[in-house]
Protein backbone atom coordinates (compact mmCIF):
# COMPACT_ATOMS: atom_id res chain seq x y z
CA UNK A 1 0.00 0.00 0.00
CA UNK A 2 1.48 3.77 -0.60
CA UNK A 3 0.70 6.26 2.00
CA UNK A 4 0.19 10.24 1.89
CA UNK A 5 2.23 11.21 4.86
CA UNK A 6 1.81 14.81 6.51
CA UNK A 7 3.73 16.32 9.11
CA UNK A 8 2.78 18.64 11.15
CA UNK A 9 5.37 20.93 13.70
CA UNK A 10 4.77 21.59 17.51
CA UNK A 11 2.70 18.60 18.02
CA UNK A 12 3.36 15.20 18.74
CA UNK A 13 0.82 12.89 17.94
CA UNK A 14 -0.39 10.44 14.55
CA UNK A 15 -3.31 9.70 13.17
CA UNK A 16 -3.77 7.29 10.18
CA UNK A 17 -6.78 7.17 7.86
CA UNK A 18 -6.91 4.73 4.95
CA UNK A 19 -3.88 5.71 3.07
CA UNK A 20 -3.30 8.71 4.77
CA UNK A 21 -0.69 9.20 7.51
CA UNK A 22 -0.37 12.32 9.97
CA UNK A 23 2.47 12.94 11.73
CA UNK A 24 2.92 15.40 14.62
CA UNK A 25 6.35 16.10 15.90
CA UNK A 26 7.98 18.58 17.96
CA UNK A 27 11.77 18.80 16.63
CA UNK A 28 12.35 21.69 14.81
CA UNK A 29 13.61 20.91 11.18
CA UNK A 30 17.60 21.71 11.63
CA UNK A 31 20.33 19.62 10.85
CA UNK A 32 17.84 16.33 10.41
CA UNK A 33 16.57 16.33 13.57
CA UNK A 34 13.14 16.51 12.39
CA UNK A 35 13.69 14.26 9.52
CA UNK A 36 14.91 11.75 12.49
CA UNK A 37 12.02 11.88 14.51
CA UNK A 38 9.43 11.18 11.46
CA UNK A 39 11.34 8.05 10.15
CA UNK A 40 11.11 6.31 13.80
CA UNK A 41 7.46 7.21 14.30
CA UNK A 42 7.15 5.86 10.66
CA UNK A 43 8.89 2.79 11.63
CA UNK A 44 6.32 2.52 14.85
CA UNK A 45 3.38 3.07 12.89
CA UNK A 46 4.21 0.82 10.22
CA UNK A 47 5.43 -2.21 12.31
CA UNK A 48 2.57 -2.16 14.38
CA UNK A 49 -0.26 -0.89 11.31
CA UNK A 50 -1.65 -3.68 9.65
CA UNK A 51 -0.95 -2.58 6.23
Amino acid sequence: MIYKIQVEFSKDHFEIEKNKIKIGIKSKPIKGKANKEIIKKLQIILKYHPH
